[in-house]
């Protein structure tokens, strides 16, 4: 009996995807959670992902929401590109802002401040939709599943939480 209870709980199917890469000249890693999106009116899968970032440096989580299509610019920073975003989590007010655009305007990454107020509103079975402005002037809509996500937030904050030792 317990060889089945042991096979039930390891086929647990789980929609994220776990990453971690080690910066080859820093050594920072980076750990990563995402969940494929598709598109809001189709439903069909995409390649758009809705990811839970964070580098061992910080103990910041980040946010980083991808297109299928460039994201219109909105502005310049000292960073590069700016794009306006939409997200909104559950039944929640949607959240909204303008963060950094990076991979050839296909990815917006929020700030620790944006990120941490996606993250607030995440439970353990939230729904997404994220909107972003695309260089054709029109919206790509967005959803995903992020049923889970209290556990992949505290699973990747453990693996970032800045090691004292680490000189």
């Amino acid at each position: 009996e317990k060889t089945t209870l042991v096979e039930e709980t390891t086929s647990l199917v789980t929609n994220w995807i776990y990453d971690s890469r080690s910066d080859p000249i820093d050594n920072i890693q980076t750990h990563t959670a995402t969940v494929q999106a598709s598109d809001y009116d189709t439903k069909a899968k995409v390649n758009s992902e809705f990811t839970i970032a964070c580098q061992t440096t910080e103990d910041d989580l980040r946010i980083v929401i991808s297109a299928t299509y460039p994201i219109k610019t909105n502005s310049f920073s000292s960073d590069g590109p700016m794009a306006r975003y939409y997200i909104k989590i559950d039944q929640n007010e949607p959240l909204s802002g303008i963060a950094r655009a990076a991979s050839n305007n296909t990815v917006i990454i929020l700030d620790r401040f944006q990120s941490k107020a996606v993250i607030d509103q995440l439970k353990s079975d939230s729904k997404v939709i994220f909107q972003m402005p695309s260089v054709k002037d029109t919206l790509m809509n967005y959803a995903a599943d992020l049923t889970g996500a209290t556990t992949v937030i505290d699973k990747i904050s453990k693996n970032c939480a800045p090691n004292p030792a680490v000189k």
